[in-house]
C-alpha cells in the first residue's frame, strides 16, 4: 500500500518525497483534481481549470462591491438598502441558496448559488460596518453580527461537508490520483521526474515511470477525509 499524501517539503527532499508531493498536489487555482468527474466543480480556460466556487464567489462579491459604491457614490442608494434591517434582509436571502447547493450540482446551479453567496457576504459585512450606527447599541449589533457570522460560516461548512457528494467515491474510471482521468497530469509529471532526476537516480526514475504506467503492479490508494464520514478512510485497489 502507497501512501500518497506524505507531506515533506525543502529544497533537500528526496527524488521519492517529491514525486509523491507533486502527485497529490492540486493545480494552483483549481482546488480539486482536473478530470471529468469533477468538471461541475471547475471553469475551463482552455487547459486551464480554476475552482468554480471560489471564482463565482469572488466574481459576486467584486459585482456587489462595485454596485454598492456606485449607488453611494451616485447617491442614488434605494429605500430598501438605507436600513441596515433592509441590508441584512436582503444579505440573508442570497445567502439561503448555499444551503442548496449540496442538492444541486449541476454547473449552472453552482454558479448562481456561489456568486450569490459572495454577493451576500458582501451586502451583510457592509450593512454591519456602515448601515448599523456607531452607538452603544449599534456597537452590540456589530458585535453580534460578527459572533452570529462566524457560527453560521462553521455551520455552513459542517453542513456542506456532510451533505455534498464525493466526486471520488462516485468515478467509475478508477481512483485519484491515478485514475484514467488524471492521465494527461500524471504523463506531465512523469516528464518533469525524467527532467529532474535525468541520468543520476534510474531507480527512483524506474519506480516512477512503473508506478505511473501501471505495470502490473496492484497499488491501493486511501482517501482520507479531512471530515470523516463513516469509517475513517477508503481504500481501493488498482
Amino acid at each position: 500500500m502507497v501512501n500518497l499524501f506524505r507531506k515533506t517539503s525543502g529544497r533537500d527532499e528526496s527524488n521519492m518525497d517529491w514525486f509523491f508531493r507533486r502527485l497529490n498536489r492540486y493545480p494552483r487555482f483549481a482546488h480539486h483534481p482536473v478530470c471529468g468527474c469533477f468538471d461541475h466543480h471547475l471553469i475551463r480556460f482552455g487547459n486551464v481549470a480554476v475552482c468554480l466556487g471560489c471564482t463565482c464567489v469572488t466574481a459576486g462579491a467584486v459585482a456587489m462591491t462595485a454596485l454598492v459604491a456606485f449607488l453611494n457614490a451616485t447617491t442614488t442608494v434605494p429605500v430598501v438598502l438605507s436600513s441596515w434591517w433592509g441590508i441584512w434582509t436582503i444579505g440573508v436571502f442570497l445567502y439561503l441558496p448555499a444551503l442548496l447547493q449540496p442538492f444541486f450540482q449541476s454547473k449552472a446551479a453552482k454558479v448562481m448559488f456561489r456568486t450569490a453567496l459572495g454577493a451576500s457576504i458582501v451586502l451583510l459585512w457592509y450593512g454591519a460596518l456602515w448601515a448599523v450606527p456607531w452607538h452603544s447599541w449599534g456597537l452590540v449589533l456589530k458585535a453580534g453580527f460578527v459572533l452570529g457570522f462566524v457560527a453560521v460560516f462553521r455551520m455552513t461548512l459542517r453542513f456542506r461537508a456532510r451533505y455534498t457528494p464525493d466526486p471520488l467515491q462516485l468515478c467509475k474510471r478508477g481512483c485519484y490520483p491515478l485514475c484514467e482521468g488524471n492521465r494527461n497530469r500524471l504523463t506531465a509529471l512523469l516528464n518533469e521526474a525524467r527532467l529532474r532526476c535525468g541520468t543520476s537516480d534510474p531507480e527512483f526514475l524506474g519506480f516512477a515511470e512503473g508506478f505511473i504506467k501501471r505495470d502490473g503492479r496492484d497499488v491501493e490508494v486511501v482517501h482520507l477525509r479531512s471530515q470523516p464520514i463513516g469509517n475513517s478512510h477508503v481504500g481501493r485497489r488498482l
